[in-house]
């Protein structure tokens, strides 16, 4: 009784060999198979085509081995992809400044919006670090060496700058997803 239990089945695929009954069935299967990639082939040589017929003024971007127009990009798709065809273009980027002014600016006006809260981690960090930095000539006590003190100081300033900035850069990430999931 327990001996039928490990065996495998007649039909099953350990013991099958190539002239065995079941040889046509996987002759059927292998010719399928091969047609479905010579199918694929055909796609993607019609798709390469259609893409190279596009009309020149949309500026084309160079995603993977074939040229994309610039509308047609979809985030994490890749190019040959079905999710491209017949997509609405990406929307633009809403400014053309740099991030680190985009960055900067949402920093500040997270502090006056009215509608979004700070959140007190932030406010703590940003009290505590910039006490630390106006008094770090007094509480540091390498910055006392005669010559070398000025720039220990000031690399412990630095610190503690980097520290409020990867903080208040947090929180402005979260205050420009805020403000874009509510609008």
């Amino acid at each position: 009784m327990t001996d039928s239990l490990f065996h495998e089945p007649q039909g099953s695929p350990g013991n099958l060999s190539l002239g065995e009954a079941d040889g046509p069935s996987l002759e059927h299967r292998v010719q399928r198979l091969e047609q479905a990639v010579a199918g694929l082939q055909e796609k993607t040589h019609v798709m390469e085509e259609r893409l190279s017929e596009s009309s020149p003024d949309k500026p084309q971007v160079k995603v993977g081995p074939a040229p994309v127009e610039a509308d047609q990009v979809v985030a994490g798709a890749p190019p040959s992809s079905p999710e491209l065809v017949g997509q609405e273009p990406c929307p633009p980027s809403s400014s053309q400044e740099p991030w680190l002014l985009t960055e900067a600016r949402a920093m500040v006006r997270m502090f006056f919006d009215w509608r979004y809260r700070v959140s007190f981690s932030t406010y703590l960090i940003l009290v505590i670090s910039l006490t630390l930095i106006g008094t770090s000539h007094l509480w540091f006590p390498p910055s006392y060496v005669p010559v070398v003190g000025f720039l220990f100081e000031k690399a412990i300033d630095v610190i503690l700058a980097f520290w409020l900035y990867r903080t208040l850069s947090r929180e402005a990430r979260r205050y420009l997803r805020a403000k874009s999931q509510g609008s």
